[in-house]
C-alpha cells in the first residue's frame, strides 16, 4: 500500500511540475498569479491529455523539451481539447 502511495505521489509531483513549466513557458516568466491563471484555464485539458497518454509523464524525465512541445501543440495549436474544456 505504501509503495502505491509513493508512486501516486511521484506521479502527482511530476504532473504538477509539468503544469508549472507549461505556464512558465506560456508567459515567458515566473509569476505565481499567472501560473494560477494558466492552471485555471488549462488544467482540465492538460489532465485529459495526460490521461489519454500517460507515457508523457514517464517521457518527461528523459525528453522534457519534446514532451512540453507535444503538449503545447495539443493545448494551443491543434486545439484538440477545445471541446473538452
Amino acid at each position: 500500500m505504501q509503495q502505491y502511495e509513493t508512486v501516486e505521489n511521484n506521479f502527482l509531483k511530476i504532473r504538477n511540475a509539468m503544469q508549472i513549466e507549461l505556464a512558465r513557458r506560456f508567459y515567458g516568466f515566473d509569476d505565481s498569479k499567472k501560473i494560477i491563471e494558466w492552471t485555471e484555464k488549462y488544467s482540465k485539458a492538460f489532465g485529459i491529455i495526460v490521461n489519454n497518454d500517460p507515457s508523457l509523464i514517464s517521457r518527461y524525465a528523459t525528453h522534457r523539451e519534446e514532451v512540453m512541445d507535444e503538449i503545447e501543440e495539443m493545448l494551443y495549436v491543434e486545439r484538440v481539447t477545445k471541446d473538452m474544456v
